[in-house]
């Protein structure tokens, strides 16, 4: 059984992928943006929207983090405030740290 029961463990994964996108489309989106802005009206509307495909990346973002947040307080048992980092290491000392123990170990 995976440490966050199987849920916990695909919405890491989804997880995952939104934070990865949301990294690259940060960047992306304003350098983009600055060039087409350069393009007259249909350039700004291009940017603007460029703008706002990012930000719509980083809400998924967001809300993905909140389910993964949700999911961890269920399998927990309690509230679970803040993330760890995700290693085996230092994700078992972050338990240990807050008295969080794995259901049935």
């Amino acid at each position: 059984m995976p440490r966050l029961g199987e849920e916990g463990t695909d919405e890491l994964w989804r997880f995952r992928r939104r934070s990865i996108a949301a990294t690259c489309a940060t960047p992306i989106a304003g350098v983009g943006s600055l060039l087409l802005s350069a393009g007259g009206t249909l350039g700004d509307l291009a940017g603007v929207l460029l703008l706002l495909i990012a930000a719509a990346v980083w809400i998924q973002f967001l809300r993905g983090r909140g389910r993964l947040k949700t999911l961890m307080s269920e399998r927990f048992g309690v509230r679970v405030k803040g993330f760890p980092l995700i290693n085996q290491r230092s994700f078992d000392r972050w338990c240990a740290d807050h008295g969080y123990s794995q259901p049935g170990g």
